[in-house]
């Protein structure tokens, strides 16, 4: 699909995501703009808000979920306006807990589909309010006195499991369980799964989680997720430290003692959901911190691709449940940017005169969600954009080095690999790419 760029070179792509948007109290200040059409983020962010009716604050410190708004075309008197109105100048914020303007990437819905733009966005560092963990600001909750804190240190770690189990929360930071082990001894209802995460004590070792604020609605909903009625799990109290070092007693579960047995093999596919719940917490050494890894690591299946740890039979199972079709790298060079080169160099550079990528596709890499583009007519180079922090690979990347069989969906790259302490370069992956937004 084609970026949608604007039609005059004097107006500008702002995203809007509260009082500014439709029905709002501060919309009449777009007036004179025109609607593009209902958008969201293309990479996750942190929504907070002060209120119901109050003034939400996005932020990237966390990666939770797509921010939803709308996308809007202004000129510079409006954009100056919005930026009065949002307490800054020329971008930057005029004091502490003002806005800043950034240019980020946004998915709009247009009368032609769905199309990546590169566009303005007003950011906050702000992080003492609730968070409205859907991502549209008219969802707010407020908290309560009987919320309850919950420590996630296996696969709830990941947002998407709790929205799975339909556990809402208002809070979310990284914290520190002191004088405990992580280890997988409890074993899953189906054996081919290995072993699943629980804690135990150990001293002077250490297991980095997240803590949640979730209504006390909240706590049925996971105990019937980890089988507390089935003897699976059982609730416990813990006490762990904030970044800040301030403590608090949280609830968390641990396997009951029947379910747990020595020697069980971990899934890459069970390590991976940890880490895509950890990344935007976390470095890779934190998260591997105080954790016991069976004798023979994390174990992949004979063919395995990428990080997921699939099977190519795994992965043709997934084909036939797939929502969309394999990628075709036909499309990839039948899509033309009109020669316009300078578009699609650099994502996020051209807000004011709407270039950017010039042919973009909404795909799942292994079942993440990215945006696929295309560099160029006058280059080879693919790259994408990761709706969330890899486990693996760059968040943002492209390269020239990668082919594809052409009807299979499997694409081979040779890219920078996150390993302990940074990235190194040169690993050939390869994923599944299949498109979900024709």
């Amino acid at each position: 699909m084609k970026l949608l760029k604007t039609n005059d070179m004097h107006k500008t792509l702002l995203f809007v995501y509260g009082t500014l948007c439709s029905g709002r109290g501060n919309h009449h200040l777009l007036q004179n703009a025109r609607l593009v059409g209902p958008a969201r983020t293309a990479q996750r962010m942190v929504l907070r808000s002060s209120g119901p009716h109050g003034i939400p604050f996005v932020g990237r410190d966390q990666a939770i979920s797509l921010i939803e708004g709308e996308l809007y075309e202004v000129d510079a008197p409006t954009l100056g306006q919005t930026d009065a109105l949002e307490g800054c100048a020329h971008g930057q914020p005029t004091h502490p807990l003002g806005y800043r303007r950034e240019e980020v990437l946004i998915e709009a819905e247009t009368a032609a589909g769905l199309s990546l733009h590169p566009a303005y966005m007003y950011l906050s560092d702000r992080t003492d309010l609730p968070i409205v963990d859907s991502g549209r600001a008219a969802d707010f909750a407020a908290e309560s006195a009987d919320d309850v804190w919950y420590f996630a240190y296996g696969r709830n770690l990941d947002v998407d499991a709790l929205r799975r189990r339909e556990v809402r929360f208002t809070r979310r930071e990284r914290a520190t369980l002191a004088n405990h082990v992580r280890e997988f001894t409890k074993r899953a209802s189906n054996p081919e799964q290995g072993g699943y995460a629980t804690v135990r004590p150990l001293r002077d070792s250490r297991v980095n989680g997240a803590l949640y604020r979730i209504p006390a609605a909240g706590m049925a909903l996971l105990d019937r997720a980890e089988g507390v009625k089935t003897g699976h799990y059982r609730r416990t109290f813990v006490t762990v430290a904030r970044a800040d070092g301030s403590l608090v007693e949280a609830v968390t579960y641990v396997a009951q003692p029947a379910m747990m047995t020595a020697g069980l093999h971990l899934s890459a596919a069970y390590w991976g959901a940890i880490l895509r719940g950890s990344m935007d917490l976390m470095t890779l050494e934190e998260v591997g911190e105080g954790t016991h890894f069976p004798a023979d690591g994390v174990r992949r299946e004979a063919g395995a691709l990428g990080w997921s740890g699939r099977s190519a039979e795994g992965l043709a199972q997934d084909e036939k449940r797939a929502v969309g079709r394999p990628f075709s790298v036909a499309e990839y060079y039948a899509c033309s940017d009109g020669g316009d080169f300078w578009s699609g160099i650099a994502p996020g550079r051209h807000a004011r005169d709407g270039g950017g990528f010039p042919c973009a596709w909404k795909v799942r890499m292994d079942g993440e969600r990215a945006w696929l583009y295309k560099d160029s007519d006058l280059s080879d180079r693919i790259g994408w954009i990761f709706e969330r922090p890899h486990p693996v690979l760059t968040g943002e990347y492209f390269t020239k080095y990668w082919g594809m069989q052409e009807g299979s969906g499997l694409l081979f790259v040779r890219a920078s690999v996150r390993v302990p302490g940074g990235y190194a370069g040169g690993d050939e992956v390869m994923f599944w790419v299949e498109q979900v937004h024709p």
